[in-house]
């Protein structure tokens, strides 16, 4: 008889965010050059996909590599308790 498999336990905010820094995600400052952007877009997404990154855990993920004048920026837009969560499309 095979051995019994328990299921795994589905990973931590702590865990994915560990996962997520393991792989060097690029960091955005915002400014106005629009390559500059995505490229930035299209190297997270890749990541996102390659670390099987859930949808509820990417707009964390996306804003956790703000730095500068974009951090602030998202201070002033993200959602309140009671609001409605953003996605990341």
């Amino acid at each position: 008889m095979p051995p019994r498999r328990e299921p795994m336990a589905e990973p931590t905010a702590f865990k994915i965010i560990c996962q997520f820094n393991k792989l060097k995600p690029p960091k955005f400052s915002g400014g106005i050059d629009p390559l500059a952007y995505e490229e930035w877009l299209r190297r997270m997404e890749s990541l996102f996909e390659v670390m099987d990154c859930p949808e509820c855990s990417r707009v964390h993920m996306g804003t956790h590599q703000f730095e500068n004048e974009v951090k602030f920026w998202w201070g002033t837009i993200k959602p309140r308790a009671g609001e409605l969560a953003l996605t990341w499309e």
